[in-house]
């Protein structure tokens, strides 16, 4: 579980409680939980949120451990600043940009499916 002020992003955003819990999958109540009661965000929850390009956060004040090394993530939408370990930084950075395109194509892969299907139910 990862530490993410899940109330903030929400706000930042303009989601609500029964909003995100459909976009999840889960009850408004799970949600509540993780906001209210510091049961946390699950990693695959996390990652489920951070995949939608619609929404944004901002980092306030957050750090990491890498190899020993120590990565400050200092305010602004999803900005990470100076570190000890630039080239884990730069590799996490072009791993997100990766997991971002891989989500975008399987998405054309989907809507190509859908279509084939739909042809073929006209038949």
């Amino acid at each position: 579980m990862k530490k993410f002020d899940l109330k903030a992003f929400r706000k930042q955003n303009g989601i609500s409680q029964k909003d995100l819990a459909a976009y999840l999958g889960v009850g408004q109540s799970f949600v509540s939980q993780m906001e209210n009661q510091g049961k946390g965000v699950p990693d695959a929850t996390l990652e489920k949120i951070l995949s939608n390009p619609e929404w944004h956060y901002t980092v306030e004040e957050a750090s990491l451990e890498i190899g020993g090394d120590s990565i400050q993530q200092n305010g602004g939408t999803n900005n990470i600043g100076k570190v000890s370990g630039d080239a884990e930084v730069l590799a996490l950075r072009r791993e997100v940009e990766l997991l971002r395109q891989q989500i975008a194509d399987l998405k054309q892969e989907k809507a190509a499916y859908w279509e084939i299907i739909a042809k073929s139910l006209e038949r």
